[in-house]
């Protein structure tokens, strides 16, 4: 029977050969084992029948585009392991530079209470209170699909949360925050034509289009972090690169930010915002 595993997973790596590298077949196939294997790979043949459908629907999914995350119902984040489904955005490599910048800055610092804009599947918030248990997280989203996704991930790691059902835009708190956190959603919609088709398709619009103004959000969080902000308290957000310094602006001018500063990603790209508010001003691009 073994013997018949292995001719089965030659012949389908073969077949996924146009539709995903080697390394992505390795894990969808893995994937597929792990759920039928027996811990002595005792695989009789209605299980092995089962692979073989299994390897199949993977691979008409891969035919429609469909990314893996959502195949599968798992993406990787820093350590952690979290559920995605089509109602939040697949995380991203940009997103965990966000959070080890975070990390790196006020790492050292207890009790600090974080607000995490537009959570998604929760991986910042997440990630940050599993690495700070001290530090204090709310997550606020305006979709309750995605809020169900993000809960469901806390729960995985046994994390006290709080979340929140809000339109951000819309949206006042009685609240002080050391630390505000956010990849709004940045994309006109214009920048359509640019984008990968798996990610039109797929992946929750209301999550990527800032409609009529792609800054907008970006100008919800400058006014809202003047109020909702402890006395040197930080914003850190993930930027669309091609306004970069649109989004500077936004902040620049204002007098009660004392830093404002853009941080490069692993690519080069200015991809990361960083404002600090208090007196002494200074800007570094």
């Amino acid at each position: 029977m073994l013997k018949k595993i292995q001719e089965l997973c030659q012949f389908w790596e073969s077949a996924f050969e146009p539709l995903c590298t080697q390394h992505d077949f390795y894990y969808i196939q893995n994937n597929i084992l792990k759920k039928y294997r027996t811990p002595t790979l005792n695989v009789d043949g209605f299980q092995l029948e089962n692979v073989e459908d299994e390897f199949l629907r993977v691979r008409q999914c891969l035919e429609q585009k469909m990314p893996i995350q959502y195949i599968f119902n798992e993406a990787f984040f820093m350590d952690l392991v979290l559920y995605v489904d089509e109602n939040v955005l697949i995380p991203r490599p940009e997103t965990e530079e966000l959070v080890f910048l975070i990390e790196k800055k006020l790492g050292h610092i207890k009790n600090l209470k974080v607000l995490d804009i537009g959570t998604g599947s929760g991986c910042i918030g997440i990630y940050l209170k599993r690495k700070f248990p001290s530090w204090r997280v709310e997550a606020l989203d305006f979709s309750i699909s995605a809020l169900e996704v993000a809960k469901k991930n806390a729960k995985l790691y046994d994390l006290d949360i709080q979340f929140t059902q809000a339109d951000f835009l819309d949206w006042e708190s009685e609240r002080k925050y050391d630390i505000i956190v956010s990849n709004p959603p940045y994309i006109d919609t214009e920048e359509i034509r640019k984008m990968d088709e798996s990610v039109l398709k797929y992946e929750p619009h209301l999550a990527l289009f800032a409609e009529g103004d792609a800054l907008k959000f970006y100008k919800k969080i400058a006014g809202f972090g003047i109020q909702h902000l402890e006395s040197n308290g930080f914003i850190f957000c993930e930027l669309n690169e091609h306004l970069v310094e649109e989004t500077m602006k936004i902040f620049d001018i204002r007098s009660e930010y004392k830093k404002v500063e853009i941080h490069k990603d692993m690519q080069g790209k200015n991809r990361m915002l960083e404002v600090e508010i208090g007196d002494q001003k200074s800007v570094k691009f």
